[in-house]
């Protein structure tokens, strides 16, 4: 179509080019710090927050809440920037000579940092939220003093033309005040994906970890709410349960005013979609997911109980179920999902996380560079990809140089199978406490009927896994190689070397033993083997990994100090 105006032809206008995320973030992270501040200010008495960050977002996050219109001096207390390595030890109370030792929750005491810190991790930035938090929340307990909400930010940016190896993400902890103490409230994490690399510059991710983080805070308002905030409506209707917490990143309509909802939506759609992804988690989406997933689990395994051999069941020694009824795999911001195919390569950490502390973390994270170092001997190129806390199950691959073998980058799961042979099935409730945790930490989980490690390969053999690698301690591998609980040493052999057929393998920590010494290692491990299995199992040596703590440790721990 065109204009005509005497003999000159005007022709229109061209489209307007496509909107960038910057566009498309810098009105949400303004909208995100006004709307947080007005809400903020209709509390009584006026919640106070602080923040504290490092790497990206660093810059564009308290920028946004001082330019606001709307009051940000009664709502934000202080901003915090421990930039550099040293001081962010300071900042979160690292003692620079080291040391080592352990709280009653596994996990290093906060005067000395592990050995494997990463300071763009969950870990770095649930320790910039609580420090924030402690910081903030000196005089409490005098007078009726407001609630504190803290956030910390670790993140990663470009510098220059450098990329860091693992990409531009951040990690982002909400901290919230529980009455008598404090709780993390929200975790995310968002990303540049590996394909955009080298399209999205410094400033652009910097705008998008400080928006993200923003939406982490309006996560956390659900905690704080009893009732619907001043701006909505009373007689809301049906279409807002599209707001319920699902564990995929929506909150509930009767917490947030239907502005602040279609805001968070945006955001968040903004941060899942194109160049990006994101993931956002509370404890009660957590929870909701492991729920759903154990219900999935009973409901599919009474679904397949009687059949034989009919298409769409797998039969196991024990019994024959659907697919359903054997496993469940939960993602962080999903629910159990047995339609869900499983990635090529996974390492798979089984266990009763009763409860979960830093050894299984610790133990996960030396099985992976164990394999990586194996795979690199081989004339392979190592993965510069982070698996140790990645919830990916994409198709990022390493390749052999000599024989241009293909590898899938191994995908970490925490595995609770609910049936035991020789205890009582673990009762939803006792699920739910156990994987909850680990999933909110954005760690992928596995729930599975299945209890004898045969049965387990083959299972997820099944779903479209072709290597497993279980990652075990000493006790299990004795037991594993004893020939009494299969019902004979030829029985043993049968089974172990079927699992090595179906691309199954063992990686074996060591632990301490009853006089001190270190039980573990090839040269103990070998000795048991006895030239039996070559290949089936891989042994950590006592540097490679060493945690002196049990869950039954901490369980016997928290009793004495109950009493």
């Amino acid at each position: 179509m065109v204009i005509c105006t005497g003999w000159t032809v005007v022709p229109p206008p061209p489209p307007p080019p496509p909107s960038s995320a910057m566009d498309l973030l810098l009105p949400s992270i303004k909208r995100l710090s006004a709307s947080l501040i007005s809400l903020h200010r209709t509390r009584s008495p006026l919640p106070k927050a602080t923040f504290a960050m490092t790497g990206g977002g660093a810059a564009s996050l308290p920028s946004s809440l001082l330019t606001s219109p709307n009051g940000c001096s009664g709502y934000l207390v202080s901003s915090h920037v421990p930039y550099s390595k040293d001081s962010f030890d300071r900042f979160v109370g690292f003692n620079q000579g080291g040391g080592k030792g352990m709280d009653e929750e596994g996990r290093e005491t906060e005067t000395n940092k592990p050995s494997d810190f990463k300071y763009v991790s969950f870990e770095a930035s649930d320790l910039l939220a609580i420090s924030a938090y402690d910081g903030v929340s000196l005089p409490r307990g005098k007078g009726d003093l407001p609630p504190t909400l803290s956030l910390g930010l670790a993140g990663a940016l470009a510098s220059g033309s450098r990329v860091p190896r693992s990409g531009q993400r951040c990690h982002v902890t909400v901290v919230t005040d529980t009455g008598t103490g404090h709780h993390v409230a929200v975790r995310g994490r968002v990303a540049v994906r590996h394909e955009a690399r080298d399209e999205v510059g410094r400033e652009e991710a910097d705008l998008l970890f400080g928006t993200f983080g923003l939406l982490c805070v309006l996560r956390s308002e659900s905690p704080w709410s009893s009732s619907s905030s001043s701006s909505s409506s009373d007689d809301d209707d049906d279409d807002d349960c599209r707001h319920d917490d699902d564990g995929g990143g929506h909150v509930h309509s009767s917490d947030l005013s239907s502005d602040l909802l279609d805001l968070h939506d945006r955001v968040l759609e903004i941060c899942t979609t194109g160049k990006f992804e994101a993931c956002v988690t509370t404890p009660e989406s957590c929870e909701k997911a492991i729920a759903a997933g154990y219900m999935n689990l009973i409901k599919g395994e009474e679904e397949g109980l009687g059949e034989e051999g009919e298409e769409g069941g797998t039969t196991t020694a024990r019994t024959t179920t659907t697919t359903r009824g054997i496993v469940q795999s939960i993602k962080p911001g999903e629910n159990g999902n047995e339609g869900t195919e499983l990635p090529e390569t996974m390492v798979v950490v089984p266990g009763s996380f009763n409860p979960f502390h830093r050894g299984h973390e610790r133990l996960a994270k030396a099985a992976l560079d164990k394999l990586r170092s194996e795979r690199a001997s081989e004339g392979e190129i190592n993965s510069e990809e982070d698996t140790s806390t990645s919830t990916s199950t994409s198709t990022n691959t390493i390749t052999n140089t000599n024989t241009n073998t293909r590898h899938e980058s191994p995908a970490l799961y925490y595995e609770l199978s609910i049936t035991n042979a020789d205890k009582p099935r673990v009762a939803s409730s006792d699920a739910v406490a156990r994987l909850a945790p680990v999933l909110h930490t954005h760690k992928n989980v596995l729930l599975t009927t299945v209890p004898f490690f045969h049965e387990k390969a083959r299972a997820y053999r099944s779903k479209g896994a072709r290597e497993v690698l279980f990652v075990v301690g000493w006790d299990t591998f004795v037991r594993v190689v004893e020939g009494r609980y299969y019902g004979g040493e030829e029985v043993m052999e049968g089974v172990l070397e079927g699992m090595k057929e179906d691309g199954a393998r063992f990686v074996v920590g060591g632990r301490k033993g009853d006089g001190g010494e270190f039980m573990g290692g090839k040269f103990r491990g070998e000795g048991i083997l006895n030239g039996r299995f070559e290949g089936l199992f891989l042994f950590l040596e006592e540097d490679e990994f060493r945690v002196d703590l049990s869950s039954t440790e901490i369980r016997a721990r928290s009793k004495m100090e109950e009493k």
